[in-house]
């Protein structure tokens, strides 16, 4: 009776967290519809045109991946301490990733700024429903 409460327990778990692990290519879809937003794009781009945009991911997701942004690679780490150099502007840092069934948000600290992202999944497609910024003069700036 042990093994059997034992192995369905076991079985029981690992199904539990099969179910609601994320697939990397679903981040990365995610990540990469977040970078598209047009106001976000907006605000990102006056202050990364000389060096590339760095992002750390703070072990919260898979940083396996390549994203793009302006028609140029992303750098993603781990962690602050993996850069190899001190980058010439702040670095964009995911300080909330959360998914739930078809809704995501993406919070990012991008100096004194926090900006966030939240998007809705319509037929297999990610779109932006409600994004903000606030910090460095802005009380609560949508785009």
């Amino acid at each position: 009776m042990r093994k059997f409460i034992l192995f369905a327990s076991i079985l029981l778990s690992s199904s539990i967290f099969l179910n609601f692990t994320t697939p990397p290519t679903e981040i990365h879809r995610i990540l990469q519809t977040a970078f598209e937003v047009e106001g976000f794009q907006e605000f990102i781009k006056d202050k990364t045109a000389d060096a590339p945009l760095v992002i750390v991911t703070n072990q919260m997701i898979p940083n396996d991946f390549e994203l793009n942004y302006d028609n140029r690679n992303i750098v993603v780490v781990e962690n602050k301490e993996s850069l190899q150099q001190e980058p010439k502007q702040p670095v964009l840092e995911i300080t909330d990733f959360d998914i739930k069934k078809k809704k995501a948000m993406v919070q990012f600290r991008y100096g004194e700024y926090r900006i966030a992202i939240k998007l809705k999944k319509g037929e297999h497609i990610w779109s932006s429903s409600y994004s903000y910024v606030r910090g460095g003069g802005y009380l609560n700036w949508s785009f």
